[in-house]
């Protein structure tokens, strides 16, 4: 028997519309998953969604033989422009395939390698206006990686210069395709009627499309009207024919593949953005790009549906044909199952010396899942690659702001919301001078027939190529041409054309690809909360937050017991701590129990949330409180301090070590030393080498691993 999808309560008519931030759709799905756990269910407007969070369900709904792709809401809203395009077909729509089997091979790495000039040019002119403009000028990451995507794309893969870099302000499509993403979003949001009724929204949705339709018909009009013989994805998409119906795209494909380009590039510049705003490539590059898209991933979401009614999560929640699942990319990338308890933590070292290659399948996918993932990721790769080695060479950076701490918007990507930095030419370093690049590389397919350089009566050389992406097609190619001079006379062919017959008069070479977180009267006066006590209306406050210590949170997986040590306000972050636990124990998930050992005056004056808050909590079976009252020890087992009640209830404390659980101490410097004893003593209890040198190693030990204080005082 399968067991229900948890759910959040639901508004009639509405359904769970409200749990979703419009702003950052992606933080409010991460709260859901860390309520309910690995799944949980939405209804939208009537549409059920599933929402899955870890790598194990991951693995099974990114499963192409169980599952295939959906389009989403907001990517059905994305349609309105480039209709049946790579990233927004239907599953099984024709052009899909036509489009995909065309322009694979012109995105293989080995055709990316020949795009390096221009990719360099491109990147040298940011370099140059940065260098112009000074290191008291402020940088806007987003604006000028938005800019310098678009010109990428543009000069690499249509041969075309838009010149953004020469241009003040926003330029207009940039902004009608921000606008137009935005507005995808929030269409998907409103209902039918509220949608029809939106005349200046719609009008705006169209002149956007305008402006882009516009660009995309501008630049196709400039390759017919001077023809060029580059083999770049514009040519492939005007000329090129499907290897295996014959079939070309259509012109208002052509239209619609050039349009789609312009919100693709959306999602490049994210790469960039999140490894500045991460501040860390003094370490291996690749190591830094990919755990940059791990902790953020340019699409935080994509969505597959089941062939057929299917059973995942060990036999326990049924997803009907036709449900959308929804993959939380970001969450996946941070599951501690797979990553560690910190998962939520920055570390480029986790993707060095093969533990990148040594993860398991689909615990890495901000490039998509399958035969939908995008194409385009060597592109992306090599040229996030050559930026970050170009301006990190030629600058030094610094926040604008010092203490910023990151903040995320969201269309269909992420992006860092108002990060600002300078660039600061750095002394001896190379000066950049933009010069047309040689646009000379070999990019594209290659002719399948055979290859005569030198002797026609050599000896016959055989070369066939098994993949779809050009590259091994184009390492056919390179071998063929070095054949004539060792005496051979080669033909290329694919694998397909020799099934059933292996030549046998000469060698054959095959080429493949593999694919792959002191007490006045008895009171005690506060200083913050009398201070504020004394304000009245108007007064200013100065305050600021600061975080708490880097241990100092609940582990990641919710199944790890906790045992919390705490006295007077040194409760405060506990409740969050526990009332975390009760909202995801009933939101369905398997939580560990917490024992919290605190300690007060008096049950009946500061133990103020005894018996409402902890006292609830207590009968959901979440947590254990065992209180120590200063004066009214005989309420709390003859126990007056924390200390003594830990101390008296060591049995429990070394059950729940035993369990592996997480322990934590909140309050004053007497507090923690206190605790520090007890525990020690705890240790040394029934141990015959208890020496003094033991302990501190042990209890050392037990910092480092699974013990954290927030102590004040």
């Amino acid at each position: 028997m399968t067991t229900p999808i948890p759910q959040p309560p639901a508004i009639p008519f509405f359904g769970n519309v409200t749990e979703i931030d419009a702003e950052l759709p992606s933080r409010s799905l991460t709260l859901l998953a860390r309520q309910y756990g690995e799944i949980f269910a939405l209804n939208l407007l009537g549409k059920s969604i599933v929402g899955v969070s870890s790598v194990k369900l991951a693995q099974e709904v990114l499963d192409d033989k169980r599952f295939h792709k959906a389009i989403g809401a907001p990517l059905a809203e994305v349609r309105n422009l480039v209709s049946d395009g790579l990233f927004t077909a239907y599953h099984g729509e024709t052009n899909w395939g036509i489009a995909h089997r065309i322009l694979m091979p012109v995105f293989s790495p080995l055709s990316t390698k020949g795009m390096f000039d221009d990719m360099f040019e491109v990147i040298s002119q940011l370099v140059l206006k940065w260098e112009r403009f000074g290191p008291e000028h402020e940088i806007d990451p987003t604006d000028d990686f938005t800019r310098l995507a678009f010109e990428t794309i543009a000069l690499c893969t249509f041969n075309y210069r838009l010149n953004t870099f020469y241009t003040e302000g926003e330029p207009p499509f940039v902004k009608a395709m921000s606008d137009f993403l935005k507005e995808c979003f929030l269409r998907s949001r409103r209902p039918t009627i509220v949608q029809a009724l939106s005349y200046g929204a719609n009008a705006k949705y169209a002149a956007d499309m305008d402006i882009m339709n516009d660009l995309a018909n501008k630049i196709v009009k400039d390759r017919k009207d001077h023809p060029s013989d580059k083999k770049d994805l514009l040519n492939a998409m005007l000329f090129g024919k499907d290897p295996q119906t014959g079939m070309t795209r259509t012109e208002r494909g052509e239209y619609q593949g050039a349009a789609a380009d312009v919100p693709d590039c959306w999602t490049r510049n994210n790469v960039w953005n999140a490894v500045f705003c991460d501040d860390a490539c003094n370490e291996e590059p690749g190591a830094v790009l990919r755990e940059s898209l791990r902790v953020t991933p340019s699409i935080g979401q994509f969505t597959v549906t089941p062939h057929k009614d299917e059973v995942i999560g060990d036999g326990k929640y049924l997803i009907k044909k036709g449900t959308v699942v929804m993959v939380l990319a970001g969450d996946v990338g941070q599951d501690p199952a797979v990553w560690g308890e910190d998962a939520d933590k920055f570390n480029p070292d986790r993707m060095l010396d093969g533990k990148f290659e040594a993860l398991p399948p689909k615990a890495w996918i901000p490039f998509g899942n399958g035969a939908r993932a995008c194409i385009g990721r060597p592109f992306a790769w090599q040229e996030a690659l050559i930026t970050i080695a170009t301006i990190f060479q030629k600058f030094d950076f610094k926040p604008s702001d010092e203490s910023y701490t990151l903040q995320l918007k969201q269309m269909l990507t992420m992006k860092p919301k108002d990060f600002r930095f300078h660039a600061i030419p750095r002394k001896g370093a190379p000066s950049f001078s933009v010069a047309a690049a040689s646009s000379q590389a070999t990019n594209g397919p290659i002719p399948g027939k055979e290859v005569v350089d030198g002797e026609l009566n050599g000896t016959p050389l055989y070369v066939f190529y098994g993949s779809n992406t050009g590259s091994c097609e184009g390492f056919a190619q390179s071998i063929a041409s070095e054949a004539a001079g060792k005496g051979y006379r080669a033909t290329i062919g694919t694998l397909n054309s020799i099934v059933g017959n292996i030549p046998k008069d000469g060698p054959v070479v095959i080429l493949t690809a593999s694919f792959e977180g002191v007490v006045t009267q008895g009171q005690f006066l506060g200083v913050a909360s009398n201070y504020l006590g004394s304000l009245r209306k108007g007064d200013r406050v100065q305050m600021s937050v600061r975080p708490s210590s880097k241990g100092f949170h609940p582990p990641t997986s919710p199944e790890v017991p906790m045992v919390l040590f705490a006295a007077g306000s040194g409760l405060a972050p506990f409740r969050g701590f526990i009332q975390e636990r009760a909202m995801q124990k009933q939101g369905g998930r398997e939580v560990g129990k917490c024992v919290l050992f605190f300690g007060c005056r008096n049950p009946d004056e500061d133990f103020l949330y005894g018996s409402e808050e902890l006292g609830e909590w207590e009968g959901l079976g979440v947590v254990d409180v065992r209180p120590a009252f200063s004066r009214a020890a005989e309420k709390s087992e003859g126990q007056k301090y924390v200390q003594d009640r830990v101390w008296n209830d060591r049995e429990v404390v070394r059950e729940y070590f035993n369990k592996g659980a997480k322990f934590y101490t909140c309050g004053g410097s007497n507090v923690a030393t206190g605790i520090r004893d007890a525990c020690v003593r705890i240790i040394a209890e029934g141990k015959d080498d208890a020496t003094e040198e033991r302990l501190q190693e042990i209890w050392n030990k037990l910092q480092a691993e699974r013990y954290a204080t927030d102590v004040f005082g």
